[in-house]
């Protein structure tokens, strides 16, 4: 979204779960600081014009920002950090529905099972377990005070973005969190879009930056 928005021209290079680490190593890439091993590399990852490799939503912003300073992201705005604050207390709660169907609604074969092999070492039991014994619809009664939180702040400022009529990278985050919904299932989207309908305002006009993931 953050290229788009700032209309930077860019190719899309996909890759399949297994084959990131070894991608990002071959362009010595170095690996996250203290992850869990399966998360020593991760997406996205942007190769710059002048082979500068950054990776990560946040680190890219920054170096974006630096490069192509207008428009602005507001990346120093408090509400950057709020919306961080506030965006684990409405996905957390619904891991156990979201990432069991992550990869059985979007991901190709190698990705498929890699995705399913890492998580089970995370949970101690393979997702469609873990989606037996967590998930339901009480997950999104859990997610309800996150949701309630984030739609207040958003209302501060009347909408549709978190700086009123002015976009950033705070309206970035929690967007993409909730395209990510739409993209597993479209109830999901329409179930968190329900709480408040001024997601809905904000996901609508950050519609023209979504169009566009590859060139």
């Amino acid at each position: 979204m953050a290229l788009n928005f700032k209309g930077v021209p860019y190719q899309t290079e996909w890759t399949e779960y297994p084959e990131i680490a070894p991608t990002l190593k071959a362009q010595g890439v170095p690996p996250n600081e203290c992850p869990p091993a399966s998360f020593l590399y991760t997406i996205p990852t942007v190769r710059f014009d002048d082979n500068t490799i950054i990776m990560d939503s946040k680190p890219i912003a920054a170096e974006l920002e630096k490069r192509h300073p207008s428009p602005s992201l507001h990346l120093n705005s408090p509400l950057v950090s709020k919306v961080e604050e506030l965006l684990p207390k409405i996905v957390r709660p619904l891991v156990p529905i979201l990432l069991p169907a992550t990869p059985r609604n979007l991901l190709n074969k190698p990705s498929f099972d890699f995705f399913q092999e890492t998580r089970k070492q995370m949970f101690g039991m393979p997702l469609d377990e873990y989606e037996k014994q967590k998930g339901g619809e009480h997950v999104w009664d859990d997610a309800k005070p996150g949701f309630e939180q984030m739609a207040s702040l958003l209302h501060e400022n009347e909408g549709p973005f978190f700086m009123g009529q002015t976009p950033s990278y705070a309206d970035f985050i929690l967007v993409s969190c909730i395209k990510w919904f739409q993209r597993i299932d479209d109830r999901f989207f329409q179930k968190a879009v329900s709480h408040d309908e001024i997601f809905r305002k904000q996901f609508d006009a950050c519609q023209k930056w979504m169009e566009r993931d590859a060139e």
